[in-house]
């Protein structure tokens, strides 16, 4: 958590959260492709989403959601009960107020 508040601090939150996130995955020694998951629904898959995995189980999502960040939170959740990943890692940059939540 120190580690990410630092670059924040020298980065600024007012980039793009594709930044960030290309920032945060050279950091950590991850891939930078989107690796597609199957999404499944009644145990059919339904089609497949492109997740930056940080761990083979674990996405990394970061946005800049200023308007209902808890709408954004519920689609996240939502989309991880179709997905094979336990665990989605998210920062939100909504400017002068910053967010990391472990959704499981």
């Amino acid at each position: 958590m120190t580690c990410c508040a630092n670059y924040f601090c020298d980065w600024g939150v007012f980039l793009s959260p594709h930044l960030y996130a290309g920032a945060a995955l050279s950091i950590l020694g991850c891939d930078h492709n989107p690796r597609r998951i199957d999404m499944i629904s009644d145990g059919r898959t339904i089609g497949t989403v492109g997740a930056r995995l940080i761990a083979p189980d674990v996405a990394l999502s970061i946005s800049s959601v200023t308007d209902l960040p808890k709408r954004h939170e519920k689609h996240l959740l939502r989309l991880l009960r179709h997905i094979s990943l336990r665990t989605i890692e998210w920062i939100d940059l909504a400017h002068h107020e910053i967010s990391l939540k472990t959704l499981t």
